[in-house]
C-alpha cells in the first residue's frame, strides 16, 4: 500500500485516499490481467449436447429404416405408444409379484437399458 500526503487534508483523510486509491488501482490491474488472459485463449464452439446417443444393435437398422418410412413425428408417437404399454406390462408385473416401487422402478430402468444395447432407441 502506498501513502500519500496531501496539504490541506488531515493525516486520517491523507491515508484513507491513498489507500482507496490504492485499492481501487489493483482492482483495475486485476480486471486488465484478466481481460487479457480471457482474450489469449482461444474461442471453442458450443456444443449441443442432448443427451447419450444409443447404441448401435441389432435392430438398429430396422429402427432407423422405419424412422426414413413413416416420419420422425409419426415414429416418435409410436415409439412412445409402445415405451408406455411396455411400462404398463411390467407395472402390471410387479402388481402380480407384490414387488414395491424400488423393484418397479429398477426394472423399467432395466428395460431401457436392454432397449439401448439391443437398438430399438436408435
Amino acid at each position: 500500500m502506498e501513502f500519500a500526503f496531501v496539504t490541506g487534508a488531515s493525516g486520517g483523510q491523507a491515508m484513507r485516499r491513498a489507500a482507496s486509491s490504492a485499492v481501487a488501482s489493483e482492482f483495475v490491474c486485476a480486471a486488465a490481467v484478466a481481460r487479457r488472459a480471457s482474450a489469449a485463449r482461444p474461442q471453442r464452439q458450443a456444443r449441443w449436447t442432448m443427451g447419450k446417443q444409443a447404441a448401435f444393435g441389432p435392430f438398429s437398422p430396422i429402427v432407423i429404416a422405419a424412422r426414413l418410412v413413416i416420419g420422425e413425428k409419426r415414429f416418435n408417437k409410436l415409439r412412445g405408444k409402445g415405451i408406455s404399454l411396455h411400462s404398463q406390462a411390467i407395472t402390471n408385473f410387479c402388481d402380480y409379484v407384490g414387488a414395491g416401487g424400488k423393484t418397479k422402478q429398477g426394472i423399467i430402468r432395466l428395460a431401457k437399458t436392454n432397449g439401448n444395447t439391443l437398438g430399438f432407441l436408435s
